[in-house]
């Protein structure tokens, strides 16, 4: 398993044994569980598939456009909630370790997030 599973799987075991109540949790479980009988995970779009085009503000708040940055090359989308989310930032030091990696396959990384917007190109 690799390690950034490793650690989401322990962090999410924390919070829901120590931090988060039993009551929100309950409420988590009930949409968690709406969502998936909404069938939402069967249009999702799969690893390799072809994205349709949109566009996001970047860094500096200019529009970017994912065909424009395809043109360049590979493109990893990560969606970040933010610094506030434990998950997240687990998920984000997953990429950090892999920056060499994916620098080598000259991948373009973008990580859309509400506030600030936060883009790293390798």
């Amino acid at each position: 398993m690799h390690l950034t599973t490793q650690e989401l799987d322990a962090a999410r075991a924390k919070y829901r044994g120590e931090i988060i109540p039993a009551d929100a949790l309950s409420v988590m479980d009930a949409e968690t569980e709406a969502l998936r009988a909404s069938g939402i995970e069967r249009r999702a779009l799969k690893p390799g598939a072809v994205a349709p085009d949109f566009m996001l503000p970047d860094a500096q708040g200019r529009g970017a456009r994912l065909q424009s940055l395809l043109r360049q090359g590979p493109v990893v989308l990560v969606f970040y909630r933010g610094s506030w989310c434990p998950y997240c930032n687990l998920h984000l030091r997953g990429f950090q370790r892999a920056l060499a990696s994916l620098a080598r396959a000259c991948c373009e990384m973008v990580f859309p997030c509400r506030v600030p917007t936060v883009k790293a190109k390798l």
